[in-house]
C-alpha cells in the first residue's frame, strides 16, 4: 500500500520501518584486516574554527559509498596518522568510526599551508595526502532578528573562491540546525539569505550562527574505489536573539 494514501497507523509503521533500515545501515561496520583494502573509500575533513581556535582533523573509511556504507575499523596493519602523529578513533553516533586529532590555540596566522594525512592499508600500503585549510572568511551577522521578515548575513574573503569552493551559513536553533548556502556565485563577498519560511514555525529564541568557507575535492590518493577531502575555515559561533 502507499504510504501517502495509508491509514496514520501504517503510515507511522512505514516511517519507523524506515527508520529502523537507517540505524542498521549506519551501525554496520567492518574491521579492516577482514576486507579487501582496494574496496575501502576514504573521507578526509580539516577544520578551523576561528572562535576557540581550534584545528581539527577527521578520517572515515567505508566499504561502499553514501549512507548505505559499511563503516570500517581500522585494524592489524591498517592505520592513519596527520603529520606523523597516530590518529585515534573517537566516541560517536549511529555507529559511525571517526579518527580524529585537535590542535588547540591555534592563531589564523599560524595555519600551514597544507598538512600531511598517512593512511596504511592492511596490506601495508601508503596513501599520502595532503589537506589544506581555505582563506578566512568574515561575516557580519545581524544583532537581532524578525522571524517574519527573515534575514541576510554579509560576508567578505580576502582573496577569491575557487571553483571548488563555497561559503554556507549553519544555524543551530532549540530544536535543531540547517544549513543555508550562498548561491549567487559570488566570488569576494556576496550575502547569504535565510527567508522567513525557514524560521516562523520556530519559537522566540537565541539562534547560534556561524559561517563557513569549505573546498571540497574528489581527487584524493586512495584505494582504486576513491575518495574525498573537505578543508573548513569557519567563523566563531555568534548567539543572535530572534523574535
Amino acid at each position: 500500500m502507499n504510504c501517502i494514501r495509508a491509514s496514520i497507523y501504517t503510515l507511522l509503521l512505514c516511517n519507523l520501518f524506515k527508520l529502523s533500515v537507517f540505524f542498521f545501515l549506519a551501525c554496520a561496520q567492518v574491521k579492516s584486516d577482514k576486507i579487501v583494502p582496494s574496496e575501502v573509500y576514504s573521507s578526509y575533513t580539516a577544520s578551523y574554527n576561528e572562535g576557540d581556535r581550534i584545528l581539527s582533523f577527521r578520517a572515515q573509511y567505508q566499504v561502499g559509498q553514501g549512507v548505505g556504507g559499511t563503516q570500517v575499523r581500522l585494524a592489524g596493519n591498517s592505520r592513519v596518522l596527520l603529520n606523523g602523529t597516530q590518529m585515534q578513533e573517537i566516541p560517536s553516533t549511529l555507529g559511525l568510526i571517526i579518527y580524529q586529532i585537535q590542535i588547540a590555540n591555534i592563531s589564523p596566522g599560524k595555519l600551514n599551508d597544507q598538512y600531511q594525512i598517512d593512511y596504511y592499508d592492511n596490506d601495508g600500503k601508503l596513501y599520502s595526502n595532503f589537506v589544506s585549510i581555505p582563506g578566512k572568511v568574515t561575516a557580519n551577522f545581524p544583532r537581532s532578528i524578525n522571524k517574519a521578515d527573515g534575514f541576510e548575513i554579509p560576508w567578505t574573503v580576502a582573496d577569491q573562491l575557487g571553483a571548488d569552493e563555497s561559503v554556507y551559513a549553519n544555524l543551530s536553533f532549540n530544536n535543531g540546525g540547517s544549513f543555508h548556502k550562498d548561491e549567487s556565485g559570488a566570488a569576494r563577498s556576496g550575502r547569504i539569505r535565510i527567508n522567513s519560511d525557514s524560521l516562523v514555525t520556530r519559537t522566540k529564541q537565541n539562534i547560534q550562527a556561524q559561517v563557513c568557507r569549505t573546498k571540497k575535492t574528489n581527487s584524493v590518493n586512495a584505494p582504486t574505489v576513491g575518495g574525498s577531502s573537505v578543508g573548513e575555515y569557519c567563523t566563531g559561533t555568534v548567539s543572535i536573539p530572534m523574535n
